[in-house]
């Protein structure tokens, strides 16, 4: 999960290309499981293919245990009716796990004042979008789970009340709070409390208490709520996704897989959204910097393997695989 503040760039650079990503997965062995997956001629892919596949989304493991003997969890956070496909980066690993449990942060939206009528509108909106990623994709290994379920309940506040005397009797009070001040934006220092970081923590602490989490997975950016877990000795173990990058600038920075609004610094960034049309996602793949081409070229081919679809990749431009193979399917499954 992730506090953020909101930059609004706007367009530039060259043509977008449908090409396959080049050199994907091959010294893993697994150019072969990609191209049994985007021929019309496919078979199913097996367990050990999917589980490969989705472990290509997964940049960084911080444990000694296999992802695939970990129980994870991740922390989705959300705006309603605005769900980037960068989302499915996170999602779609979960067939390298044991189990994934992904919890829908409504209880941090509330920390973070947003509205209770866009809170509730948002977490219904992406749990609906969760459960048809779920089923489109074969993902039976992923449970959805409200933060606020959690956080309400006698066993969180004990664990909350925990984490607060630890930062309390931590020994060294200016590394800590330095670092608890890392995890607010910039734009928010000032006025901001540690209230958010220090339910990242709790709930963390909560899931591996009483939901059996053995790993927390997520943004490399969240490496900043990690770090002082460490610090204050939560045993979990850690993992971090490919990033992110925003299409229709000629430079790119990481942004956050599920905000829709962060896109970076620079002019012309935009978000492609599970709820854009075909000409929406076409306009914003335009100018779009190479390196974006590809992790969306990347996903889709991923996507494409573990929904099994009958479709023939060669013929297509990116923007209508996009749409066609994921965002279309989605849609269809909401109404």
């Amino acid at each position: 999960m992730e506090q953020h503040s909101t930059a609004i760039p706007s367009a530039h650079v060259d043509r977008i290309h449908s090409d396959p990503v080049v050199n994907l997965g091959e010294d893993l062995g697994v150019k072969r499981s990609l191209d049994n997956t985007t021929h019309s001629s496919q078979r199913q892919c097996t367990p050990f293919e999917r589980e490969t596949l989705a472990g290509l989304l997964v940049n960084e493991v911080d444990s000694t245990r296999r992802l695939s003997d970990s129980t994870v969890y991740v922390g989705l956070g959300y705006k309603f009716g605005q769900t980037p496909i960068d989302v499915l980066g996170l999602v779609l690993s979960a067939p390298a796990t044991r189990e994934m449990n992904i919890l829908v942060v409504d209880e941090f939206q509330r920390i973070n004042q947003v509205p209770e009528s866009e809170v509730i509108a948002g977490a219904t909106h992406i749990v609906r979008t969760l459960d048809n990623i779920r089923d489109l994709f074969g993902l039976t290994n992923v449970k959805i789970t409200l933060a606020s379920e959690l956080m309400q309940s006698p066993q969180y506040q004990r664990t909350h009340e925990d984490i607060q005397q630890r930062i309390l009797g931590y020994p060294d009070q200016e590394k800590i709070r330095e670092m608890l001040q890392r995890t607010i934006p910039g734009s928010k220092r000032a006025e901001a409390n540690f209230d958010y970081a220090i339910s990242e923590i709790a709930i963390s602490e909560h899931m591996r208490r009483h939901e059996g989490i053995t790993m927390k997975l997520g943004p490399a950016r969240e490496k900043l709520y990690d770090t002082i877990m460490r610090e204050l000795k939560v045993p979990l173990d850690f993992a971090y996704v490919v990033d992110a990058l925003p299409t229709g600038s000629k430079k790119v920075e990481p942004v956050v897989h599920y905000i829709a609004t962060h896109r970076g610094r620079y002019k012309g960034a935009n978000r492609i959204l599970i709820e854009d049309s075909l000409d929406q996602i076409t306009h914003k793949l335009e100018n779009s910097a190479p390196a974006a081409i590809e992790a969306l070229s990347k996903l889709h081919l991923i996507a494409h393997g573990l929904s099994g679809a009958q479709r023939d990749n060669q013929a297509r431009l990116l923007p209508e695989r996009l749409f066609e193979d994921i965002v279309l399917p989605l849609g269809k499954a909401s109404r």
